[in-house]
């Protein structure tokens, strides 16, 4: 399938925003960060927002996004149907101690259905792109991969939105963004050894062709620069500069990932001409 770049877009915004408000929320809770929470939920709120615009870009003419939502059994109608309500708690969130002042129990509650809404629509928006008509979307790993990165590109958003307002005890963010970066990379490797193995034609040597660039993008920006970040940082206690540039980094790293996964994602070959395209898909 060619790069589709609203979508790439679209899902970019969707982890940042969401991811980095979801992060930014255990941090505060059980890591200890003073966040500004109504400041991260405005800021995640227009992000978030932009990718639903960027999806409907997508989608283009109107009859088009009806039929697109006409399925409700659909992960993609499962979508639209929370995004009002993911948006919603997150406006409370934003309204609380600047225009509103939520009482502590209905704070608490408001955060909560932000927190569970947000989950239920990384979850749904990862298994749209699961599909059993392309091998390559097929695993389950793309699920699982969408939801990991939403955790890394939030920890690390989190960490930077900290080290940039110059909080002192940011330092569990970093480690954090360490271990969730390590576990993205860790599922993105298992992912890669797998398009290698498909058969019926679409087998994928992520080396050559056109998924050379995207990969290796992927693996300077997403892998060996994050890494090496978030290394400097931990040893030389860190700086908004560094965590700006982790950040970039991190959100460079998943459009290229994004790019190689759009470019992976081709039908089976239903008259196999050679005996590798004759393999079980796994």
């Amino acid at each position: 399938m060619p790069v589709q770049f609203p979508l790439v877009f679209s899902t970019l915004c969707q982890r940042l925003a969401l991811g980095t408000y979801m992060m930014s929320l255990i941090a505060v809770y059980f890591l200890g960060v003073e966040f500004n929470l109504s400041a991260i939920a405005l800021a995640a709120l227009v992000v978030f927002c932009a990718g639903l615009l960027a999806s409907l870009v997508h989608l283009g003419r109107p009859n088009r996004i009806m039929n697109s939502f006409a399925n409700p059994q659909s992960h993609l109608t499962q979508e639209g149907i929370l995004s009002p309500f993911v948006a919603l708690f997150l406006f409370l969130q934003a309204l609380d101690g600047w225009l509103i002042a939520l009482n502590s129990a209905l704070l608490v509650l408001v955060q909560v259905l932000a927190f569970l809404f947000s989950i239920a629509f990384i979850y749904s928006t990862g298994l749209v792109y699961q599909l059993f008509a392309r091998p390559a979307w097929k695993s389950k790993m793309v699920g699982v991969n969408f939801f990991l990165s939403s955790l890394a590109i939030g920890s690390i958003g989190a960490y930077a939105w900290g080290a940039l307002s110059g909080l002192d005890n940011v330092t569990s963010l970093l480690y954090l963004s360490a271990v969730t970066q390590i576990l993205i990379i860790l599922g993105q490797l298992y992912y890669s050894a797998y398009v290698r193995r498909l058969g019926y034609g679409v087998a994928i040597n992520v080396l050559s062709g056109e998924f050379k660039m995207p990969y290796l993008g992927w693996v300077i920006t997403g892998v060996v620069l994050p890494l090496a970040l978030i290394a400097y940082a931990a040893l030389s206690g860190g700086s908004g500069s560094i965590a700006l540039a982790l950040l970039l980094s991190a959100l460079l790293g998943l459009v290229f990932w994004r790019m190689f996964f759009f470019l992976a994602g081709k039908h089976i070959k239903f008259f196999p001409q050679y005996e590798s395209d004759l393999k079980t898909i796994f």
